[in-house]
């Protein structure tokens, strides 16, 4: 006498149920849960950047067109400041140092370093990494060029070694 399955369907589902029972239990489960959420968690910061130049120069003065800009508005920390509006942007070799040229008279660059973000492009991320600590460095200016109501005070860095400079300007 022979014995066979009395359906494909039969066979496919044993074989689903012992494949299933190795998956190594309740960790496995609970660590592919938490990495989910890790990617959404860094895929909605990455969604809270914007790029729209139009949208950016109805927020702030700026001196040139940028060839890249990305930014995001916070809630800011700290006594009398109530907004925080972060940007990235890339200029021209030329445009970026008529910027640091304008922003300089008067003023010496002090040392700024900052950690990178998810939403910074990929190549100040990389810059970020092989600095070991995970962060970027350049010099910093005021802001004044790029300064309008309501971010009245902040401060414009050129990130060395790029034509990138991350400007930090707050609102009262």
């Amino acid at each position: 006498m022979r014995f066979a399955p009395r359906s494909p369907l039969v066979l496919v589902i044993l074989l689903a149920s012992a494949v299933s029972g190795c998956t190594g239990g309740q960790k496995s489960g609970n660590s592919n849960a938490i990495n989910r959420n890790s990617n959404t968690n860094a895929n909605a910061a990455s969604a809270n950047a914007n790029d729209n130049i139009e949208d950016l120069e109805a927020m702030i003065r700026l001196p040139f067109h940028p060839d890249e800009a990305l930014f995001r508005e916070e809630p800011a920390s700290g006594p009398e400041k109530t907004r925080k509006l972060t940007v990235v942007l890339k200029f021209t070799t030329d445009e970026a140092n008529k910027i640091v040229e304008a922003a300089s008279k008067g003023n010496v660059g002090q040392p700024f370093e900052i950690e990178t973000e998810s939403w910074f492009p990929p190549e100040l991320v990389a810059k970020s990494q092989q600095s070991g600590n995970e962060t970027i460095k350049g010099l910093s200016y005021p802001a004044t060029e790029f300064t309008q109501a309501p971010f009245g005070e902040g401060k414009v860095s050129r990130i060395e070694a790029t034509d990138f400079f991350v400007v930090e300007l707050y609102a009262r």
